[in-house]
């Protein structure tokens, strides 16, 4: 595990995981449920490979109102998680697997701790949202792959989940690791990994001139 510190949304941040598959996206390379290789992949590969040659993500996402308040709510969010768990979180810009530097994660804080460290997602979305998660009571099915994701580019055992609302109970959850997961991606990330360098390499071979 590799961590960048430069804060998510810097120009910095965008550089770390510039034409890289990230945890956020790990079910377009294999499907949550089956752990089967997605139908999505290839299209992911095209948008990274896009991404990588114009020097920045071509459909970068630029915000709603309700992403925005997530984003101005993240740090009471933190802290309100810290002093409900008495866990110490750090934030971090972006994590890598290993020195390779070919996968990564972007998590909303880690923990690091005598008897294994663990990291943290956050998510504060709207009122009804919320409150679907609120009578749920368990990790949203969306954002399953995500944070198993995270826990096998960390290679941490637990992740903490926790949605915020100022106005309502948050929820919060500790997820475990899914071996099964983790053994998927295992089995699966290196030929994604392995078609995505070939096609960025058959650009090059072509004249292809990555902007920097």
């Amino acid at each position: 595990m590799i961590v960048h510190l430069a804060a998510q949304g810097t120009a910095a941040w965008q550089a770390a995981r510039l034409g890289i598959p990230t945890a956020s996206r790990f079910s377009d390379i294999l499907t949550p449920a089956k752990l089967e290789p997605s139908k999505s992949a290839d299209a992911y590969i095209d948008e990274l490979v896009a991404d990588w040659l114009n020097g920045e993500a071509e459909d970068a996402f630029q915000g709603t109102h309700w992403t925005d308040r997530g984003h101005a709510l993240e740090a009471k969010a933190r802290a309100y998680f810290s002093l409900e768990t008495g866990e110490t979180v750090e934030s971090v810009g972006f994590v890598y697997r290993d020195e390779h530097r070919s996968v990564g994660c972007s998590p909303d804080g880690m923990i690091w701790r005598k008897g294994g460290d663990a990291g943290l997602e956050l998510k504060c979305p709207k009122g009804k949202t919320h409150q679907g998660y609120l009578r749920a009571d368990e990790l949203p099915s969306v954002y399953k792959m995500q944070v198993q994701g995270c826990m096998w580019v960390c290679d941490v055992s637990v992740w903490y989940f926790m949605s915020y609302h100022p106005q309502a109970p948050a929820l919060l959850v500790a997820v475990e690791r899914d071996e099964r997961t983790s053994k998927a991606l295992d089995a699966h990330m290196p030929d994604f990994l392995g078609r995505l360098e070939y096609q960025k390499q058959w650009n090059l071979d072509r004249g292809a001139v990555p902007l920097p």
